[in-house]
């Protein structure tokens, strides 16, 4: 392999012969250095281009056009901009920030951006490959994030979706979808859909999926879609607004809704999974199909049977919420705790379905007082640990529909 270095003090395209030591454009195999006192900007914007491996130091840069394949290994000290063609990576590539308004990041090999990232407009990012997000994300108003050909996109710091703004697994805005794609949350991660009227969605007929071990949240107004299959094995959490799941979710983790926010599942739900009320509205379109335990449903907490009619809903064995249509079963949900007493009432949604809340029963009140006696006359002194027991799920008394994208 050979080196060559980039040989001027300023601005310039790759396709420049001059810029370049020796007086020749990069080929498959060298070694390109970028590196010049000043930050400068180099451009990529036009022709095809392949090379062993590209280091970039102090300067910004930059794939407006054409196609850059990196063979190895690749580096960015400063910033690299996506904003046309393509940029092709087959070995392990890092970037101290990276921002793509545009074009397509491919390849086999794994982008690491270890600070901040930025998506813009329209974008894709395609080929078995990974691109990790370690730092502070975001995706702008408007965006359109398509990720197929089996790539992957991992966050592990805080990626911020503002309204308007979709990720779309298995689409190629560009032209011809090719194969699916995954989202990935890590444990340490954050997802914050922002605002309203943003999505995480799939094309139908291709291998996708939402892999959450960390946070997804929803917060501020309006509504937030999840339209791809999700496996969950960390936590998601309606903080306000509406969060909506058209796809089934697996997994241990947890869900949750809080005061004034509304948690929406059209989809079966595991067993193996924990619902807890924080307040707010849980809505269920196929409510036989949500298997997963209800934890801290009690004043103030609503279970909404979106387009469905009940006449009844009243504690069964096990304490199990039984919700009728006349004599006609709907569905068996599993309640955490002790819920002896508890006064459940219908009424309905205003939009073709039933709203079930609660009255707490002296159940309730006795496992407060004993969770505040513990404190004592003057308030002091630890509450006396407790938990919250319940027998087995029954089986769903209705077998889930299909869902659709």
């Amino acid at each position: 392999m050979s080196t060559i270095h980039w040989n001027v003090d300023a601005n310039g395209d790759w396709a420049t012969t001059a810029d370049w030591t020796p007086h020749r454009l990069p080929n498959s195999t060298d070694d390109v250095a970028i590196d010049t006192a000043g930050v400068r900007v180099v451009t990529h914007s036009t022709g095809t281009s392949t090379v062993h491996s590209l280091a970039v130091g102090n300067d910004i840069f930059t794939v407006s056009g054409g196609s850059l394949t990196v063979n190895s290994t690749a580096s960015f000290a400063i910033l690299l901009s996506v904003s046309g063609g393509t940029m092709r990576f087959g070995g392990a590539a890092t970037a101290a920030r990276f921002s793509q308004s545009g074009g397509t990041v491919a390849g086999l090999g794994t982008l690491t951006v270890t600070g901040q990232t930025t998506f813009a407009s329209t974008l894709r990012e395609t080929g078995a490959g990974r691109t990790v997000l370690k730092g502070d994300s975001t995706m702008n108003n408007g965006a359109l994030f398509g990720v197929d050909g089996g790539r992957t996109v991992e966050n592990q710091g805080f990626f911020t979706v503002t309204r308007s703004a979709d990720i779309v697994l298995g689409r190629n805005p560009f032209g011809a979808n090719n194969g699916g794609g995954t989202l990935k949350n890590d444990a340490a991660g954050t997802i914050d859909m922002q605002g309203d009227n943003n999505q995480i969605e799939s094309i139908v007929g291709s291998v996708t999926r939402f892999i959450n071990a960390g946070t997804l949240e929803k917060t501020g107004g309006g509504r937030t879609i999840v339209g791809v299959t999700t496996r969950n094995t960390g936590s998601i959490e309606a903080v306000s607004g509406t969060l909506e799941f058209f796809l089934p979710i697996t997994g241990d983790g947890s869900l949750a809704v809080d005061t004034g926010a509304i948690l929406n599942v059209d989809s079966p739900v595991a067993a193996t999974l924990k619902m807890t009320f924080n307040g707010g509205t849980l809505g269920l379109r196929d409510p036989a199909s949500f298997a997963a335990t209800i934890h801290a449903f009690g004043a103030g907490d609503t279970i909404d049977l979106n387009a469905r009619i009940a006449t009844q809903a009243t504690l069964g064995a096990g304490d199990t919420l039984v919700i009728k249509n006349g004599s006609t079963t709907i569905a068996t949900l599993q309640l955490a705790g002790n819920h002896t007493g508890d006064t459940f009432h219908v009424a309905s949604d205003g939009l073709g379905g039933t709203n079930i809340t609660v009255t707490p029963g002296p159940a309730h009140a006795a496992r407060l007082i004993t969770a505040m006696a513990g404190f004592g006359g003057d308030s002091h002194g630890p509450a006396p640990v407790f938990s919250e027991t319940h027998s087995a799920h029954p089986p769903l008394l209705a077998s889930p529909r299909m869902a659709t994208a």
